[in-house]
């Protein structure tokens, strides 16, 4: 029965060497930490949505630009046939009208 006592003596009484004041402080202290904390997630996940935009815009844009280079491509792909075309044609027309050899 004594020891009921001083268990329940035990939990009225403050720990020892911290005032209410002190226990008050350390429940702001936590409280502030924890907003900060919640700010600090929230600001995180802002970053990242605006690193995920900024990345998905870059990759577009490289896309753009291999588009680009490939028409380029083609485009020259189909001069350079037509410069083929017309060098044989050139030399079938020289072949053409060279004299038989004698």
């Amino acid at each position: 029965s004594e020891s009921a006592e001083e268990g329940a003596e035990g939990a009225s009484k403050e720990p020892e060497g911290q005032s209410a004041a002190d226990l008050q402080r350390k429940a702001q202290n936590c409280t502030a930490l924890a907003a900060a904390a919640l700010k600090a997630r929230s600001m995180a996940l802002t970053e990242e949505k605006e690193i995920q935009r900024l990345v998905g815009q870059v990759v577009k844009r490289q896309m753009d630009k291999l588009q680009m280079k490939i028409r380029n491509f083609e485009k020259l792909e189909k001069l350079l046939q037509v410069e083929r075309d017309a060098l044989q044609k050139h030399k079938v027309s020289a072949t053409l009208s060279k004299p038989p050899p004698s």
